[in-house]
């Protein structure tokens, strides 16, 4: 055909071979890329795959154990899936002590597990995050299929400490197995014990809280401590009917309530407070304190109902006291080596003869002729030239830091008789006694000899003498403070000295005391006890107002009592009197219409995120709590549990004492007498998670 115009003229020239090579070059390189691309993405899935396969098995055994309280014996039971995405078995591991193995285990009746997860936080796994207590693990082997690096401890990575361990490293890290080399791609997923038994909504395990080191006592005085327990199910029953030795041997007694109480008596050979050291320490054994709650022992295990270590009461001495109210007279020109004893009580005694070995005696202000023995407090006069009244201070002190008393005294120093005229100076040793005793009476006469006689007449070896310049004499029984007078007498004329013996502890400062209340608050219409100490007793003490047992105790050093039902808050005032004085003392009794709560159940906000808990009751593991789910937080706890919005315990810490009520109100983590508490069952809900100030409101 011709072509003209207005035709389509058709080029017959087709592709050439350049053309066409390049189309297929460009078609291989697309072909290679989607399957490489094909089997990241088929590789990836199966990751993407197995994770959930082992999340599945991780939440199928945990609600199997959250149902019976015990773990499966394998994930079949569990009805979890068995295979991860490469068709192999996923492994499962689980805590001997929660396995059903007896068929009484239940993870409300353990505290502890010996299966431990290490998550390694470098590539070499020499250092590590420790997770204690973990109930069981569930993992993949990953696509090598090998699980020697979970199972196995790193080369300087952390050790075994007992029991089963995991060590979880960082993927992609290198280890080797025999002489192959892997790189770490296992898939792991773990449950505490903790989480088990917060979702089983465990009651708190029965425990002693109280420290293991007491309040410290005084020896010879009251002495009260209530030991303290939570969990399990109050009322708790103390002791094993009888107290423990170690308590009953120093004076003390442990009532079922859980109160020590008594007037301590360490040293046995005295009543006036001394101790052979500057404090002693009584040590009750580990479980000699036990504890049953109204469940009659229901606690399990070895250290829930009895103490895991000694408690120790720590035992000062009573405060150093001089007990002499006034010293003897003398004579110009007297020499007396043993004008006088000063006397002591209370603090560190040791030796024979006042204390000699601890006890150490100094004077200030005091004239020339007037000494003391530092060891022994005897006074000595050498030759006062210069009549009069000469006052001074004694000290004494005992070795023991901050231990030192001082006291005021004065010495009459009378004029020289005429030439000639006997002269005479008296002492007694002991000059004070606590009770009815004798003494010994030491005098010399200057200008002797000279015939000697007594007014009173102190009886036993003293009696009237002649012709003496000196000597000592045994009294009878002194039975009240006496003053005592020896008239010398001879040929030149006669004079008189004297000395006086304090009988009873001489008048020292008023009483004070202390008053507090246990429990306290408490459930309107209820009693307490009121438990009270007195210092520097005994003294009458009277209860205002007047309640129950609680009414007036005579010669008391301290004690305790019921009180009637109470309905109001009700501030209780204790009085203490004796011949020194009278002190006060009060404590305010609180009332509420819920009972105490030992712990507080908190409830995760149910559109909220999983939140983390940690310290307390749940030590040093960052324990999650998912939405909707709940946690306990012990009285005990209430300033050590806190509160965190990621899985290592590091964003957002909140204490739980610091959480507040929507209502304006404050928690310290045992919610009793707080009004948004509507229904009275302590428990709470988080409903915000999203900042550090987290808002409770009742259940």
């Amino acid at each position: 055909m011709k072509s003209g115009k207005g035709m389509l003229k058709i080029d017959a020239k087709g592709f050439t071979l350049i053309e066409i090579a390049m189309v297929l070059i460009i078609v291989g390189l697309l072909l290679t890329m989607g399957l490489t691309l094909f089997g990241t993405l088929t590789k990836r899935a199966k990751i993407i795959e197995s994770r959930e396969a082992v999340k599945q098995a991780k939440e199928a055994v945990l609600g199997y154990a959250v149902k019976n309280g015990y773990l499966p014996a394998t994930l079949e039971a569990a009805g979890a899936r068995k295979l991860d995405s490469w068709t192999r078995d996923i492994q499962y591991s689980t805590a001997v002590e929660i396995d059903g193995t007896p068929s009484t285990e239940n993870a409300c009746s353990v505290n502890t597990t010996t299966m431990t997860v290490f998550e390694c936080t470098n590539a070499a796994c020499t250092a590590a995050n420790t997770k204690s207590n973990i109930a069981f693990i569930v993992y993949s082997k990953g696509e090598d299929a090998n699980g020697t690096g979970t199972i196995t401890q790193p080369t300087g990575g952390p050790a075994c400490p007992s029991g089963t361990c995991f060590w979880i490293r960082e993927q992609a890290t290198s280890y080797t197995d025999g002489s192959a080399t892997y790189e770490y791609d296992d898939i792991v997923q773990y449950v505490s014990l903790d989480e088990i038994r917060s979702l089983r909504e465990c009651p708190q395990q029965l425990r002693i809280i109280s420290p293991n080191a007491l309040d410290q006592g005084e020896e010879d005085s009251f002495y009260s401590y209530s030991i303290q327990a939570v969990g399990g199910a109050p009322p708790y029953t103390w002791g094993d009917g009888s107290a423990p030795t170690e308590l009953t041997s120093k004076g003390l007694s442990l009532s079922t309530s859980g109160l020590i109480s008594g007037t301590l008596n360490y040293n046995s050979s005295s009543s006036t407070g001394e101790l052979a050291s500057c404090t002693e320490t009584i040590s009750i054994p580990v479980g000699e304190l036990k504890v049953t709650d109204s469940g009659n022992g229901s606690c399990i295990g070895t250290n829930n109902c009895t103490s895991t270590d000694p408690f120790t009461i720590s035992v000062r001495p009573k405060p150093l006291k001089i007990t002499n109210t006034e010293l003897p007279s003398t004579t110009v020109g007297t020499v007396n080596a043993n004008f006088a004893d000063l006397d002591g009580t209370g603090g560190k005694c040791t030796g024979t003869g006042n204390c000699n070995t601890s006890y150490s005696w100094s004077l200030s202000g005091n004239p020339a002729w007037l000494s003391v023995t530092t060891s022994t407090g005897v006074l000595s006069v050498n030759n006062p030239t210069t009549a009069g009244t000469y006052s001074f201070t004694a000290t004494l002190s005992d070795g023991c830091t901050g231990s030192t008393v001082s006291k005021g005294f004065s010495i009459t120093v009378n004029a020289a008789a005429a030439a000639g005229t006997p002269t005479c100076s008296l002492s007694a040793n002991p000059s004070s006694m606590q009770t009815a005793g004798t003494t010994v009476f030491s005098w010399s006469i200057n200008n002797g000899p000279a015939n000697g006689t007594w007014s009173p007449a102190p009886g036993g070896t003293c009696s009237n003498f002649s012709s003496s310049s000196g000597g000592s004499c045994t009294t009878g029984t002194i039975s009240a403070t006496t003053t005592f007078t020896l008239t010398v007498t001879n040929a030149q004329g006669s004079s008189n000295c004297s000395a006086t013996v304090t009988v009873g502890t001489p008048p020292g400062p008023a009483p004070s005391c202390t008053l507090e209340a246990s429990p306290n608050p408490i459930t309107t219409g209820n009693p307490t006890s009121l438990i009270w100490t007195i210092n520097n007793g005994p003294a009458t003490a009277t209860f205002s107002p007047t309640s129950g047992a609680c009414t007036s105790f005579s010669n008391s050093y301290g004690g305790n009592c019921n009180t009637g039902n109470i309905n109001s808050n009700t501030t209780f005032q204790l009085s203490a009197t004796n011949t020194n004085g009278t002190g006060l003392c009060s404590t305010t009794v609180y009332t509420t219409s819920q009972d105490y709560c030992s712990s507080v159940t908190v409830r995760n906000d149910p559109s909220g995120s999983s939140i983390y808990v940690k310290g307390g009751q749940y030590g040093t593991t960052c324990t999650r709590v998912r939405t909707n789910r709940t946690f306990s937080v012990n009285q005990s706890d209430t300033t050590a549990v806190t509160l965190w919005q990621n899985s290592s315990c590091t964003t957002h810490n909140q204490n739980i004492d610091s959480i507040a009520y929507s209502s304006g109100g404050s928690i310290t983590a045992d919610a009793y007498v707080i009004s948004a508490d509507g229904n009275k069952n302590c428990a709470v809900a988080i409903n915000d998670t999203d900042t550090d100030t987290w808002t409770l409101v009742d259940e």
